[in-house]
């Protein structure tokens, strides 16, 4: 999470990053790129109880099916990283 935060707050020290391991050196693309994936990030990177209930029902696995998206999934850091403040 503090990755994530860093990356959307720090947009050009993340492209020289991008420029270093990509070996791309179009700083027009390399932005795009950046903010492509800055818009599709969620800020608070919590799980989707929606989405994991999708993934369990569409299972071929029958114990998947029968199974609750909570036994998969324990939020309780990422509410703690967001009560702390670290992460706005």
């Amino acid at each position: 999470m503090e990755a994530l935060d860093y990356t959307l707050k720090n947009r050009d020290e993340v492209l020289l990053v991008m420029t270093k391991y990509t070996k791309i050196t179009d700083a027009a693309l390399l932005g795009e790129a950046y903010d492509s994936y800055a818009k599709a990030w969620e800020r608070i990177p919590m799980p989707s109880q929606a989405a994991i209930e999708t993934l369990l029902a569409a299972s071929v696995n029958p114990k998947a099916k029968g199974a609750r998206w909570d036994q998969f999934v324990d939020d309780r850091f990422v509410k703690e990283v967001v009560a702390s403040g670290t992460i706005k």
